[in-house]
């Protein structure tokens, strides 16, 4: 008998966030469970649609991009299906998404951010980038 390995949500710790907010290469999505909002990468989002519908329960899952000021999902899932996607995005995501749903793939390790955590992480980072120019402009 195969032991299922337990399903345990791993969080980015402060640093962590400090260098995802600073790599301009890297966009992230709030994904709302309904019962709650947290915000993961976008490489992991097919693993983590997968991953909280097979672990936790079957949810119908919102995504929303962090960069845009928008109450429009991006992605909406039926359980861990596509319902309706932003073309593009799922251009960048079906293929993984579709391996890990039929088998093929096993869903990989991830991490998520915490929301709170992240906003105060994103304010000390402006703060921070406030003090330097006052700084720069008081020499």
């Amino acid at each position: 008998m195969e032991d299922k390995k337990e399903f345990k949500i791993k969080f980015y710790t402060e640093d962590e966030i400090k260098k995802i907010i600073k790599d301009k290469k890297e966009h992230l999505y709030y994904v709302d469970t309904g019962i709650d909002e947290v915000l993961v990468r976008e490489q992991d989002l097919p693993d983590v649609i997968v991953s909280f519908n097979r672990n936790m329960e079957m949810m119908d899952l919102k995504i929303y991009d962090e960069q845009k000021i928008s109450m429009d999902p991006v992605i909406t899932t039926y359980g861990e299906f596509l319902d309706k996607a932003d073309p593009n995005l799922r251009e960048k995501i079906i293929d993984r998404l579709n391996s890990l749903q039929i088998g093929e793939k096993e869903p990989k390790d991830f991490k998520i951010i915490d929301e709170d955590m992240y906003e105060k992480v994103k304010q000390n980072l402006e703060k921070q980038k406030e003090r330097n120019k006052r700084n720069k402009e008081a020499r």
